[in-house]
């Protein structure tokens, strides 16, 4: 199995690599790292023989390129080609006889996670000899806790972060603005760690984790210092999905069915008439009570018999079911304390392409006037789209049928592009055989009664207390 690590540089990335190659737990791991001389790796760890070094290419001398070390992990430097790294290690398993029980690839401080998961998806489709050794099973992203946050809310791009950009950098690369690519490498990520809990105090980093949770509702949060996780939790845990095996559709709608299933949860506001709210009995309606026969069994289960409960003390675990346990304390979740909420934003008709640019410029990014002139009453402050953190989406807009647009703001940017064709307009010959993929196709379908097939708006909405009602009605009027 095969694990993307990434994070900006200084979230602690080599921290973190360290501890895997101390072997602990057992596990041999093989690690493609950009600089081996950041690992330094304790010189009692190394074999003496297991220095492996290749001729340069000018016949002028060597340099290192993989390192063996005596718990059986190994790590080598990353090349242009990934596929040349990974064997690298693979050849160093197979003269050795023993597999490792993980790699791991360590991304640069400005890798996109989405690029190396499509490498090896690529690889699959092809059926390269190297998908018989290793597969992608997972990602995990490090975050800088103390500057997430303020990064995130930064509005520059790579080039004016030079300690965030690698002297080989594209210079396209280098324009992204920051919060584009720390959003991604977050949302992309079966595990977040964040790292530095040491640097924030305990209201800093429930407002973190409550942005981070918003951002990617999927993954598991760790909460860490100098990079100390449980290495068989980020490498050995089980989950239904994972990162590694989507791509950028099936994040979206990962995160779709997340924010969905958390909006069915019970709702307690009795003039609610939200149909995707769960609501409980209507209370108004009066039900009698048959008493039932008081069971003096401590150890009987039958759910007929009636059982006078004594809460033996105050338990503030979350997780616990124990009904002799007393639960008065609510425990509130870091999105509800500080108001982080989100939507999903759905309709079936397109959007008049100049009213949504309007809309689209309410929204807190670069070019939005409220933004350029921060010292100024700009009504656009008062706008609900104003308030909106991250957004992405599918979106239709009427001079396009064929194609959607795929909108993202993150933070002070925003990017729209175009997202190939919808399946409405796509030959069947196209279309995929799979009864998976036929079934998810129907469900964007919809109904029989919608003739458009699957062109929709269908954007994500998160932020601090934001105005649903609000901000539907500004998209309403665009349609």
């Amino acid at each position: 199995p095969v694990t993307v690590l990434s994070g900006f540089l200084g979230a602690g990335k080599t921290t973190l690599l360290q501890k895997m190659l101390s072997g602990k737990g057992g596990l041999k791991v093989g690690v493609v790292v950009n600089d081996l001389a950041a690992i330094n790796i304790d010189s009692k760890l190394v074999k003496t023989d297991g220095i492996r070094q290749k001729v340069q290419q000018d016949g002028s001398g060597v340099d290192t390129d993989v390192i063996e070390m005596q718990n059986g992990c190994a790590c080598c430097s990353a090349s242009d080609d990934l596929i040349e790294s990974l064997g690298k290690l693979l050849l160093v398993a197979a003269e050795r006889g023993e597999k490792f029980d993980r790699l791991v690839i360590e991304g640069s401080g400005v890798t996109e996670p989405k690029n190396i998961r499509k490498q090896f998806f690529e690889l699959e489709l092809v059926e390269h000899p190297i998908t018989q050794y290793c597969k992608l099973q997972n990602m995990i992203t490090v975050v800088d806790s103390g500057n997430f946050l303020p990064i995130y809310n930064s509005a520059d791009p790579l080039l004016l972060k030079s300690e965030l950009v690698e002297e080989s950098a594209l210079e396209m690369q280098a324009m992204r603005k920051v919060a584009s690519l720390l959003t991604e490498q977050v949302e992309v990520a079966d595990y977040i760690l964040l790292n530095k809990q040491d640097t924030v105090t305990p209201e800093k980093n429930e407002e973190l984790k409550a942005v981070v949770n918003a951002l990617n509702p999927t993954a598991t949060v760790l909460p860490c210092s100098y990079g100390d996780v449980d290495v068989g939790v980020v490498f050995g845990s089980k989950k239904k999905q994972w990162a590694a095996e989507g791509d950028e559709e099936m994040d979206f709608k990962r995160t779709v069915a997340q924010i969905q299933s958390e909006m069915s949860a019970a709702c307690s506001d009795p003039d609610c008439k939200d149909p995707t709210h769960k609501h409980s009995v209507d209370p108004t309606h009066k039900h009698s009570v048959v008493a039932k026969e008081e069971c003096k069994d401590a150890d009987c289960k039958d759910p007929t018999h009636k059982h006078s409960v004594v809460a033996k003390e105050e338990c503030s675990d979350p997780n616990c079911n124990d009904p002799t346990h007393s639960h008065s304390k609510v425990v509130e979740s870091p999105q509800s304390k500080f108001g982080i909420t989100s939507f999903v934003y759905s309709r079936r008709r397109p959007f008049d392409t100049e009213r949504v640019k309007a809309a689209i410029m309410k929204l807190p990014i670069v070019g939005n006037p409220a933004i350029d002139n921060e010292e100024q009453d700009h009504e656009n402050k008062k706008s609900p789209m104003f308030r909106v953190l991250r957004s992405k989406g599918f979106m239709w807009v009427s001079t396009k049928h064929d194609e959607p647009l795929f909108w993202s703001q993150a933070g002070r940017f925003f990017e729209l592009k175009d997202f190939g064709k919808f399946w409405a307009s796509t030959d069947l010959r196209w279309w995929p055989d799979d009864e998976i993929s036929l079934r998810d196709i129907a469900r964007d379908f919809g109904g029989p009664e919608n003739k458009w097939g699957d062109r929709r708006q269908e954007i994500v909405f998160i932020g601090p207390e934001i105005d649903r009602a609000g901000i539907e009605t500004i998209l309403d009027e665009c349609l």
